[in-house]
């Protein structure tokens, strides 16, 4: 598996989105999102992955990533 630098770097919305909603790490899972939160471009499908995260991810740090990475995609109101 690549790095999350690496998934950053070539802006991998797939594969960030599989870590977020998949990975059994609360770290990875924080980080993923946000990366996806930082993108220039996190497209529908980013931000419905986030929106899931804040309301179902047991981790209060990966939930908060995910509202600041929805805040910084202009997309809070999704929620």
């Amino acid at each position: 598996m690549p790095s999350l630098f690496g998934l950053e770097r070539d802006k991998d919305v797939d594969k960030l989105q599989e870590l977020l909603t998949s990975s059994d790490n609360p770290t990875i899972r924080k980080r993923a999102a946000e990366i996806l939160g930082n993108l220039d471009v996190t497209g529908p499908d980013g931000i419905e992955s986030l929106v899931n995260a804040v309301q179902n991810d047991d981790d209060e740090a990966v939930r908060a990533a995910a509202i600041d990475a929805l805040t910084s995609q202009d997309a809070i109101n999704e929620l």
